[in-house]
């Protein structure tokens, strides 16, 4: 019991509204900017809680109230990590069931889907890296990681630059998309989430 008593008495960070920096709106939020530089909004469902944490409900709470009364909060430092960065795992990433919508809005309409060939399992994409089964993509370079490493530049055939011209829908795609893993804050963040925000600011370190 007394840890409770002193649990309740658990003071949340807060941020006068007189205090001077810069500061930006995101979803109704008024955030306090850091390093304007490395500042951005993004998906609040693209950001990670840090992996070694526990979560109290009354702190959670508390920033809720705060948060929902006009409170302003600093913007979260993340680690940026690219969810892919070489053409096997970008392809074992797309294959993935859970990232089918993805990958169909990448591929849908392109040249890229070995459906016809490989009729017992048509959408497992790495399988275009066995030599094999696709003799004719024999030069892939499965660890590229951009599109100009996948072939060899000099003497492409047919084949591989049609296939690169899909495969440049891939690269532009992992090119753009990171996932960020925060530093701190946890319950603040969680207290973002429980209000239903769909975006949020983001400071990368």
């Amino acid at each position: 019991m007394k840890y409770l008593k002193l649990f309740e008495d658990y003071k949340i960070s807060k941020i006068g509204k007189n205090t001077p920096g810069k500061f930006q709106y995101v979803d109704g939020i008024k955030y306090k900017i850091g390093n304007e530089q490395n500042t951005l909004t993004v998906s609040i469902d693209s950001v990670q809680h840090t992996t070694e944490n526990e979560f109290y409900p009354e702190q959670i709470e508390k920033y809720v109230k705060y948060i929902s009364e006009g409170g302003v909060i600093e913007s979260f430092p993340v680690e940026e990590v690219k969810i892919a960065t070489n053409l096997v795992d970008m392809l074992e990433w797309l294959d993935d069931h859970e990232n089918f919508d993805t990958m169909y809005d990448i591929l849908n309409g392109t040249f890229f889907l070995p459906i016809e060939k490989n009729e017992k399992t048509p959408w497992y994409l790495p399988q275009i890296l066995d030599k094999d089964d696709y003799p004719e993509y024999s030069r892939i370079y499965k660890r590229a990681s951009k599109l100009e490493e996948v072939f060899p530049p000099h003497d492409r055939t047919k084949e591989e630059i049609e296939l690169l011209e899909s495969l440049a829908k891939v690269f532009n795609y992992f090119d753009e998309e990171s996932e960020y893993y925060l530093i701190d804050f946890n319950h603040r963040f969680a207290a973002v989430k429980e209000l239903g925000k769909k975006e949020v600011l983001i400071e990368i370190m």
